[in-house]
């Protein structure tokens, strides 16, 4: 028996041209699968030649280096990513043009992601950062729920200053997370200190939804569905069909009135289905 059936995939870059920030990936032998969100670059710096951005080449590094490496018997995930991002720092370290200890706060590497393992009749779900999962036939939400009232407020409030103010607070805030160790995916392995974690039933006909912010857009900041309304129509129309509505949505819309830096975001979801 297999661990789960890929249903749909996409990955939708939210500048037309570019590959995005945005990855996903799965390993049937281990029974894993993921998706990551690639932090926007903060800085100009280009440390990893040829790569469309830092965030592109470290989702893309990150990614490839989880197929094919399982998780060892009993292992811990935050013990698992260690050992993950300890790989991919030294990758980074052969292929990046400016020493790694040298490069500013605001310029390191820096992603979101979910992660799943199935284990039996259980998934279990870990995840940092602002990546989600669904549960297609329950339309029970995983993961951070978006952005609070709050925040939106005070985004919008940066978002009324100049292009330069707006990456400056940008900046400021990937220091201060930089300074605080604050737990996120990047090529400092040390601060996975923890994940956050919760199993779900992996029996048969169970289905999941993994995703990036950008996709969970249709549910928070848009309004376009809540959890079961997506979760009926990801079964109804289809992930393609529904990144369709996405663009077509936020065209219409400011930068100010989404209340985000990037008008159109990098939208990726990953569908299983349990056998």
């Amino acid at each position: 028996m297999s661990a789960f059936e890929i249903v749909d995939a996409v990955n939708s870059p939210g500048n037309p041209g570019k590959t995005g920030d945005d990855r996903y990936g799965y390993d049937e032998g281990a029974g894993t699968a993921w998706v990551l969100d690639g932090a926007t670059d903060a800085t100009p710096l280009q440390p990893f030649p040829g790569a469309e951005s830092g965030a592109a080449w470290f989702a893309d590094t990150l990614s490839s280096h989880l197929i094919g490496h399982a998780p060892k018997e009993g292992e811990a995930p935050e013990v698992y990513f260690r050992r993950i991002l300890e790989q991919v720092r030294a990758r980074a370290e052969s292929e990046s043009d400016t020493p790694l200890d040298s490069l500013p706060p605001a310029a390191w590497p820096i992603a979101s992601g979910i992660w799943l393992r199935r284990l039996g009749d259980v998934a279990e779900l870990c995840w940092l950062g602002d990546c989600m999962a669904l549960d297609l036939i329950s339309g029970e939400e995983y993961g951070p729920v978006g952005a609070s009232e709050q925040e939106s407020e005070d985004n919008r409030e940066v978002l009324k200053r100049s292009e330069e103010e707006i990456w400056n607070a940008v900046r400021e805030a990937r220091e201060a997370a930089f300074e605080a160790e604050k737990p996120i995916f990047s090529l400092r392995p040390h601060v996975i200190t923890r994940l956050n974690r919760v199993s779900i039933p992996a029996t048969a006909r169970t289905q999941i939804l993994l995703m990036s912010d950008g996709f969970y857009r249709l549910i928070h900041p848009y309004g376009l569905y809540d959890g079961p309304g997506l979760a009926s129509a990801v079964r109804t129309c289809g992930l393609g069909d529904l990144v369709t509505q996405l663009r077509r949505h936020e065209s219409g819309l400011s930068r100010q009135a989404i209340g985000r830096v990037k008008r159109a975001d990098d939208a990726c979801a990953l569908w299983l289905s349990f056998d």
